[in-house]
């Protein structure tokens, strides 16, 4: 008999796998690493892949027009401004943009925009508007992407207003990870081998296309945007 929990936070997710027999269960050894150390070390000599890019994940996927996915609220007209890869930091003085914030003085996911090259960030279960990950286009992430990112099957239907979609998306486990528990579940405890792939493995890209043009804006954009930088409740 095995006794299975599962924890999700905004930090952490905790699993207890516990069997009645005493046995002990070994969790999966690492098999990915940062892209940077992959390229870079020798780490990447030795087995380890890189990350599963945002790229990997949900480029093939069209944008849905019937979604609502223009971003909206006083900090709409910023994201163009910002790199992919990067979040409301770059308009600090301490990178290339305006100086319109302070140094974390706001929440990471702030106009955070995904980068083709890196993996993706949580998805969050009750974003604000200007509440991140964004894709790369500068727009909101449709339910399909959302969906792709946790690894949910691609046959996945979900139904239901885009608030509470969402909210499932964000507060689930991804399923990539749940198959390779109950795999190695079957295996140490029941003997299981399985010689076919992983069901819901992301397939890997031999290129991934560079970076968007990220562009600056008018000076009456900037002195809008700085005054409401400034003025936050004005």
């Amino acid at each position: 008999m095995l006794l299975i929990m599962a924890c999700h936070n905004c930090a952490c997710v905790f699993f207890l796998i516990a069997a009645i027999n005493g046995k002990r269960f070994r969790f999966p050894q690492p098999t990915h690493i940062p892209i940077e150390e992959a390229e870079t070390t020798f780490l990447g000599n030795m087995g380890f892949s890189p990350y599963i890019s945002a790229w990997e994940a949900i480029g093939d996927i069209p944008e849905d027009k019937s979604q609502k996915l223009k971003v909206g609220g006083k900090w709409a007209d910023l994201l163009p401004s910002i790199p992919e890869g990067e979040n409301y930091l770059w308009h600090t003085d301490r990178k290339g943009g305006l100086p319109l914030f302070g140094w974390r003085t706001r929440y990471w996911s702030f106009l955070l925009k995904l980068s083709k090259r890196l993996p993706s960030w949580t998805i969050q279960a009750q974003p604000g508007s200007a509440i991140g990950p964004f894709h790369w286009q500068n727009r909101k992430l449709s339910w399909q992407e959302m969906a792709a990112i946790q690894t949910f099957p691609k046959n996945f239907k979900i139904n239901g207003p885009r608030t509470e979609i969402q909210r499932q998306i964000g507060n689930a486990v991804p399923s990539l990870m749940s198959e390779i528990l109950a795999r190695e579940i079957a295996t140490q405890f029941f003997d299981k081998s399985f010689d076919e792939p992983l069901i819901l493995c992301v397939p890997r890209c031999a290129t991934i296309p560079p970076p968007n043009q990220f562009r600056m804006f008018p000076i009456d954009t900037c002195i809008s945007l700085a005054i409401a930088a400034l003025y936050p409740y004005t």
